[in-house]
């Protein structure tokens, strides 16, 4: 469970490692896009603690975004996809799997449809140039 991202002091027993660790194999995978000139995109989602407290800001976000601007990588926020939907156990029991942390089909097929829409977003504005 996420709790590191709502409590401070499991944050600093758990959560401040996970974030090095997480970050040392984001930098790996940033530097081989890099090399191979490939633009990498970050994509944050929420998990079902957050849809359940309602909580779109988060050290979690703010932590991806801080390194995605840091790199200038895109970044695709789904929090909205899940949060502005429905009520939040109407959400998590139509998007993930019953007493699970993976999103089912509609899940899928929700996140399918939003990037969808960012790759049409981005290559639009490429065309444009």
């Amino acid at each position: 469970k996420p709790y590191w991202d709502f409590n401070q002091d499991i944050f600093e027993l758990w959560g401040r490692e996970g974030l090095e660790l997480s970050r040392m194999h984001m930098d790996k995978l940033y530097a081989l896009c890099q090399a191979h000139r490939i633009r990498l995109h970050l994509a944050i989602y929420p998990w079902i603690e957050h849809i359940v407290s309602g909580r779109t800001d988060s050290r979690y976000v703010r932590y991806w975004e801080d390194y995605a601007r840091e790199k200038n990588i895109n970044v695709i926020n789904l929090f909205p996809e899940f949060m502005n939907t429905g009520a939040p156990d109407t959400v998590v029991a139509a998007c993930f799997i019953p007493r699970d942390i993976h999103w089912n089909q509609n899940g899928h097929r929700l996140i399918a449809d939003r990037l969808y829409r960012y790759w049409r977003e981005i290559n639009a504005d490429t065309a444009a140039l």
